[in-house]
């Protein structure tokens, strides 16, 4: 229920200048591992609820674990001899930018294809690509306009459409709305509380 808005957190490490700090990188690793068991189990509970029978459950992570074997081996030695050259990383053409893009969005495709949410490949992409010399944050760096501009506007209209307050007809759903609701802030400012004071 508290689990971290990981685009939010990653804008705010970047606008503090913590990209490269022990304390950003730190920060940043949790976090996503913390999403990926997030989004785990979230597509956990979908299967279940959706009737989904267990042995499709199975399959569809046994896909994943397969898909994540192929990726952190050959691909992401692949990428490593095409990105880097003698310890330096290529500059990041337009040609490179598009076929980035083009890697992360089939990526994302398969891991959808296959029963889960298109985020893991999308994420499971970012995390092979190679971290010398800050390739990684040039390539955030010219992602970040397009994002901002364009994906950034179409994530909130689709959650913005896809929002049925009509569903709330009733006692029942709404006292479950607030319940969750008043959950998931307590487990936020929570954590982070005893987290502040532990720390």
């Amino acid at each position: 229920m508290c689990v971290t808005a990981f685009p939010v957190l990653a804008r705010i490490v970047k606008e503090k200048q913590l990209f490269r700090t022990r304390v950003g990188v730190t920060t940043l690793s949790t976090a996503a591992w913390a999403d990926v068991g997030a989004w785990t189990l979230l597509a956990l509970s979908i299967s279940l609820i959706s009737g989904g029978s267990k042995l499709n459950i199975l399959w569809t992570f046994i896909c994943l674990i397969v898909y994540a074997i192929f990726m952190f081996g050959p691909v992401r030695w692949f990428l490593r001899k095409m990105l880097v050259k003698h310890g330096r990383p290529r500059e990041i053409t337009p040609t490179l930018f598009a076929i980035l893009i083009v890697a992360t969005l089939a990526s994302s495709w398969i891991t959808a294809y296959v029963g889960l949410h298109s985020i893991f490949g999308a994420f499971i992409f970012g995390i092979i690509l190679p971290r010398d010399g800050g390739f990684c944050v040039h390539l955030a760096e010219k992602f970040e306009d397009f994002v901002t501009a364009f994906f950034l506007p179409l994530y909130f209209t689709a959650s913005g459409l896809r929002t049925q307050l009509g569903l709330l007809d009733n006692g029942n759903t709404w006292g479950l709305l607030l319940l969750l609701v008043s959950v998931a802030i307590i487990t936020k400012v929570g954590s982070g509380f005893v987290a502040a004071r532990v720390t």
